[in-house]
């Protein structure tokens, strides 16, 4: 949207102004992985706390630009660009619908966690295992980018923890060993996963494979 960039700015400046953090979410697709370093020195300059940059998903509105979405050769050299200037900026970065990233950072994987340091390395995906997504009509999904109803809060009473707890989706989701092709092969899938969304869209199956995965063929 034109002028969009400009009330970002003028925004983090107001937000300065009266001593509230912010973070700066970042959708990263082949128009702007190459100048990912540009995109923290600008996070940097307007004192955002945390950057956390967004892999592009082809759902919802993102299916009109799927032509957007990043080779496998460009998406592992966004993340290894992310990596480096994970260890000299102050600002948290933490990618998102990123899951490869769990693997890449794999031998940190454990310190990480238990030093719960600034740039966490989480697990692939977290979606219906740490988390999960409200829309504002109540349906509870793995997240906001898989159109999959888990359950629905006014027939449950409000209860999240019945949907959370019982939830067939969610029960097979979080069985990576139900997982197919080569992401139920991958000996890392407890650590990454694929992007359960991305293979909805590719194949009708948010068990299958997810073929960005730039480890693995097939």
């Amino acid at each position: 949207m034109i002028g969009s960039y400009a009330k970002v700015r003028e925004a983090a400046g107001i937000l300065n102004e009266i001593g509230l953090d912010f973070q700066i979410n970042t959708t990263i697709s082949n128009l702007n992985w190459q100048t990912i370093p540009q995109i923290v020195d600008t996070v940097t300059e307007l004192k955002a706390c945390a950057w956390h940059p967004f892999i592009l998903v082809p759902t919802g509105r993102g299916k009109t630009i799927n032509n957007l979405c990043l080779e496998k050769d460009q998406y592992r050299q966004a993340l290894l660009s992310i990596k480096e200037l994970q260890h000299h900026s102050q600002l948290q970065i933490k990618p998102t619908c990123a899951p490869y990233y769990a693997r890449l950072n794999s031998n940190n994987y454990n310190n990480s966690v238990k030093t719960n340091t600034l740039h966490s390395f989480t697990r692939g995906c977290l979606g219906g295992i740490n988390f999960a997504f409200i829309s504002s009509r109540g349906k509870v999904q793995i997240c906001g980018f898989l159109d999959i109803e888990a359950g629905d809060l006014r027939n449950t009473g409000f209860k999240l923890d019945t949907i959370w707890n019982h939830s067939q989706l969610f029960t097979q989701l979080r069985n990576r060993d139900n997982y197919k092709g080569k992401c139920g092969k991958c000996g890392s899938h407890n650590i990454c996963g694929g992007c359960r969304s991305r293979a909805y869209y590719e194949t009708n199956d948010f068990l299958e494979s997810d073929s960005s995965c730039f480890f693995l063929e097939g």
